[in-house]
């Protein structure tokens, strides 16, 4: 396990993997990576460039936490993940900053985990710990139901999450979380960890009309250049297409176009 914290993945609740399918993996290339059905959820994780994931969190077999997401929301992002090395620590440092953690709610040996729930953050998004020695174990088969890629799989560059409390976000990704910030501006920063992984951090007052929470994800080519923040803020609106109650954004060469089913 990594002595360092690291940004594992994006979840977004669906009602159905399929539903993530058409943009995520015939237009993005997300590969399988793995998933099945954990007691009232079952996620399908998917692979990026630099191992960034995508995960389609959608209800399992019993009613549950994604089934009442779902009803309070429609599908969005439900939850960002890190792997930490060292959960006690983890909960230390959210204490220090005055953020109450939710324990562990899964009963998996050698696994623990622990949550910041918006109410708590304020950042609109759920926010997940784990602490695993073998978090995956063994590699997954591709099952038969999800189709494969059939074009060239696509970096996630990085997850916008609009916060109401700069200093608070960066205190918690950098200082407990082990981020680095390779470039800030007016209301943001873009906080990253090896070996591609990024999150940019958006003052929700000036850059998300007051809203915390995902804001978009930005996809581009494998081992494409990072783009100018501006530009790409400078186009959301513009250029971002809405799936599954999410935005993205995809960068083919120089400049960004819009991703979606057409």
């Amino acid at each position: 396990m990594s002595e360092r914290c690291v940004f594992d993945h994006v979840a977004i609740g669906v009602r159905s993997w399929q539903d993530g399918f058409p943009v995520l993996i015939d237009q993005l290339g997300g590969r399988w990576s793995r998933g099945g059905v954990a007691g009232d959820f079952a996620p399908c994780q998917l692979d990026y460039a630099d191992e960034m994931k995508v995960e389609l969190l959608q209800p399992g077999e019993i009613p549950g936490f994604v089934e009442r997401f779902l009803e309070r929301n429609g599908p969005g992002a439900h939850h960002l993940t890190w792997h930490v090395p060292d959960l006690d620590a983890f909960i230390d440092g959210c204490g220090a900053l005055g953020l109450e953690v939710l324990p562990d709610h899964l009963d998996l040996p050698g696994r623990r985990e622990a949550f910041v729930h918006p109410r708590v953050s304020g950042f609109g998004t759920l926010l997940q710990a784990i602490e695993s020695a073998d978090l995956y174990g063994a590699p997954q088969p591709w099952p038969s139901d999800i189709p494969p890629p059939t074009v060239e799989t696509r970096a996630l560059m990085w997850v916008a999450l609009g916060v109401p409390d700069l200093a608070l976000a960066r205190a918690l990704f950098e200082g407990v979380l082990d981020g680095r910030t390779v470039a800030e501006g007016a209301g943001w920063s873009l906080i990253t960890w090896e070996p591609g992984r990024r999150l940019l951090v958006l003052d929700a007052d000036a850059h998300t009309a007051g809203l915390a929470g995902v804001h978009h994800l930005l996809f581009g080519p494998a081992n494409g250049a990072t783009p100018e923040v501006k530009t790409i803020l400078d186009s959301v609106a513009v250029e971002a297409i809405e799936h599954n109650g999410v935005r993205s954004v995809i960068l083919d060469g120089e400049e960004p176009s819009g991703v979606g089913p057409a």
